[in-house]
């Protein structure tokens, strides 16, 4: 598959899921091949009184297409990445 149309079937899993249950819990894991860098930054009160930091802290700090392409698909959804959150993760 090209990244494009991965990204796209992802897109049409999670609307089918958020269309037959709307208040299910998602979390998506896996390797997407995606170098986010520190892309994926979110609202600071999404975690407040948390562990975690609304700012994504990655060593790895390059970024490519495919994380662009993927950053901004998880925008559109509402979604975020996790790790690179905790002080353990920078």
């Amino acid at each position: 598959y090209e990244y494009e149309e991965l990204i796209g079937r992802l897109q049409k899993t999670i609307h089918d899921i958020s269309q037959h249950d709307p208040d299910c819990p998602l979390i998506i894991i896996g390797d997407f091949n995606a170098r986010i860098g520190n892309l994926s930054q979110v609202d600071y009160y999404q975690f407040m009184n948390t562990y975690q930091n609304h700012l994504h802290s990655s060593m790895d700090t390059v970024e490519h297409k495919n994380g662009r392409i993927l950053t901004e698909m998880m925008e559109e959804k509402g979604l975020f990445v996790v790790n690179g959150k905790a002080r353990s993760d920078y």
